[in-house]
């Protein structure tokens, strides 16, 4: 946030893509459910870390919008 990099800025955009074309048209966003087990979504929160993995996405995204708005 102190140091702006365009560079770094323009790949973070690209992954920010890729990640949002793998996003399910519902929402859902877990690579593993997505790719490899699709049935099983929501269906063990306890040990599944769906939850966890959507809290990292969530917060990740609410530190990017916090940190570009700022640049910006």
């Amino acid at each position: 946030m102190n140091n702006p990099d365009p560079e770094l800025e323009k790949e973070l955009d690209k992954v920010i893509q890729i990640i949002s074309e793998a996003q399910d048209e519902d929402g859902y966003l877990n690579t593993y459910f997505t790719v490899k087990d699709r049935e099983k979504r929501w269906t063990n929160l306890h040990e599944a870390h769906e939850l966890y993995v959507a809290g990292h996405m969530i917060e990740a995204g609410c530190a990017h919008l916090s940190v570009f708005q700022k640049i910006r």
